[in-house]
């Protein structure tokens, strides 16, 4: 069965509150040592509480140490390299957001010019058309134009030339040629 989903505002009964603590606190330092053996990440949690002198530490001090301590080697590029706060964070998922909508938009249009296409083809008249839409379909059809241009260069690569015959050969032939109609003329009349 599904929990319900809980408010995140602040408990104010003290037992409540450290009860909750307690349960939340276990289940983070879990979620670390399982984020370090399923990810092969090095990580720590160190978690002060109000009512506890020391703090709670997960794996283990020395483990704990020695991340803080290589964390600490870093240059200052290093460290700030791939953190960001919480306004970076968000700008960041809007630009990607502004991104999709843009790509859906164009998709939405290249559609619409699509089936503006076929209804064109289909016998509707272009007189109807407003002056956007009459852009949208010369766009389209350049677009369309451009890549059969470019399948027809395709198919002309695969193809091999015929061997080119030399002029005197061509000459010769045509002469040849002339000749036998010459001859056929004069033997009818």
């Amino acid at each position: 069965m599904a929990r319900k989903k809980i408010k995140l505002v602040w408990i104010n009964e003290d037992a409540r509150r450290r009860a909750t603590l307690k349960k939340r606190r276990k289940g983070l330092m879990k979620k670390v040592k399982e984020l370090a053996i399923l990810c092969d990440v090095r990580s720590c949690a160190i978690i002060y509480c109000p009512h506890d002198p020391k703090p709670e530490v997960c794996p283990a001090i020395e483990e704990t140490t020695r991340v803080l301590n290589d964390f600490r080697s870093l240059s200052e590029m290093e460290k700030s390299k791939k953190m960001m706060n919480h306004a970076a964070f968000l700008q960041q998922r809007i630009a990607k957001r502004h991104e999709h909508i843009r790509q859906y938009d164009l998709e939405k249009r290249q559609l619409e010019s699509t089936a503006l296409l076929l209804e064109c083809i289909a016998g509707s008249s272009i007189l109807l058309l407003s002056t956007e839409e009459l852009g949208s379909l010369t766009v389209q059809l350049n677009h369309k134009a451009k890549a059969v241009q470019e399948r027809i260069n395709e198919l002309q690569n695969l193809i091999p030339a015929p061997p080119q015959a030399s002029v005197d050969e061509d000459h010769n032939v045509g002469l040849h040629n002339y000749y036998e109609e010459m001859q056929c003329s004069a033997a009818t009349t």
